[in-house]
């Protein structure tokens, strides 16, 4: 089974992975809260968990956000590659369609740093670990 969870509190996250996993929840992927300190400073202990951190591209669009694309790729790097997951958050009516996004996320990862492996990593392979 995988749980998604949304941003939440950092003591309430760490709380429910371990009752997730005592419960035998087999995947846990987590919200990534760019706003939060708590939650980037915690993540070595994210890595301890063993969750997937999902960082969505919506969150760094320029009409919610003044964290660039740049920054998210470097989040994503210290977060580690093999534990991240991109997703578009693109599904309201004022977003391009999700396949737009998802192209516009591609290119504005290859655009900041990461090679297009990795980018398949976290667009594709990474993704497929959490439903198969």
């Amino acid at each position: 089974m995988t749980l998604g969870i949304g941003k939440i509190p950092s003591d309430s996250l760490f709380l429910l992975t371990k009752t997730a996993y005592s419960r035998e929840v087999s995947k846990i992927i987590v919200s990534y809260d760019h706003g939060s300190e708590t939650f980037t400073s915690n993540f070595d202990k994210l890595k301890s968990c063993d969750v997937f951190i999902e960082f969505s591209f919506s969150d760094y669009m320029p009409m919610y956000s003044t964290i660039s694309p740049k920054k998210m790729a470097a989040d994503i790097q210290t977060m580690g590659i093999g534990r991240s997951i991109i997703t578009t958050g693109f599904g309201d009516w004022y977003h391009p369609p999700p396949a737009e996004g998802m192209r516009m996320a591609i290119s504005a990862m290859i655009g900041s740093g990461l090679s297009q492996n990795e980018t398949a990593i976290l667009v594709k392979d990474n993704p497929y670990k959490m439903i198969s």
